[in-house]
C-alpha cells in the first residue's frame, strides 16, 4: 500500500501533506458551502413541488365543483 512519507497518510486519499492550511480550509469551506447549497436546493424544491400541488388541486377543485354544479347540458351528456 502506498503512502505518504510526510505524513503516512494513504496515498489515494492523500491531499493536504504539501498544502497550507489556509488552503486546506479553504477548500474544506468550498466543501461545506456546496454540501449546505446541495441541501438548501433538496429541501426547496420539495416546498415548490409541494406548493405547485396545491395550486393544482385547487384549481382541479373549482373546475371539478364548476362543472357538478352547472345545470346539465346536451353536449355534455351524450353518452345519456
Amino acid at each position: 500500500r502506498a503512502s505518504c512519507w510526510v505524513c503516512k497518510g494513504n496515498w489515494k486519499t492523500h491531499r493536504s501533506c504539501n498544502k497550507s492550511p489556509e488552503i486546506v480550509k479553504q477548500e474544506s469551506d468550498k466543501k461545506s458551502a456546496a454540501r449546505d447549497l446541495e441541501r438548501y436546493l433538496h429541501y426547496y424544491e420539495r416546498f415548490d413541488n409541494h406548493l405547485k400541488s396545491i395550486k393544482f388541486a385547487k384549481t382541479t377543485r373549482e373546475i371539478a365543483q364548476s362543472k357538478m354544479y352547472s345545470p346539465p347540458t346536451a353536449t355534455r351528456h351524450q353518452w345519456l
